[in-house]
């Protein structure tokens, strides 16, 4: 058993995919393939908002019914199988920490 956090719940290593994920997007939009543009896109933004919450604890964005992702986001590393949460409760999550997030901009 190792005590460390791994990549799948890192905030560092959530940026920066998603940092590649939209330099694929950009590319994407400049050479008018606009379905890839907004698949690379959505899919940075939502990485984005991992990384987010993942900064204040790996736990809020590791899937609470998956027992190795909510050790993983802990620091016990019992397996490399991680999984994290839906679009749709990251969007939640957010929406309570940032007022601003509101349906309006969620939408």
């Amino acid at each position: 058993m190792t005590i460390a956090i791994l990549p799948a719940v890192h905030p560092d290593a959530i940026l920066g995919k998603s940092k590649l994920f939209i330099e694929r997007a950009i590319k994407r939009k400049l050479n008018q393939e606009l379905d890839e543009y907004q698949l690379w896109a959505s899919l940075a933004l939502e990485l984005l908002g991992k990384a987010a919450l993942a900064k204040i604890h790996p736990s809020l964005i590791a899937d609470p019914n998956h027992v190795d992702s909510m050790f993983a986001a802990a620091g016990v590393n019992i397996s490399t199988d991680i999984k994290t949460i839906a679009a749709h409760t990251l969007f939640d999550r957010i929406r309570k920490l940032s007022p601003k997030f509101d349906k309006r901009v969620h939408d």
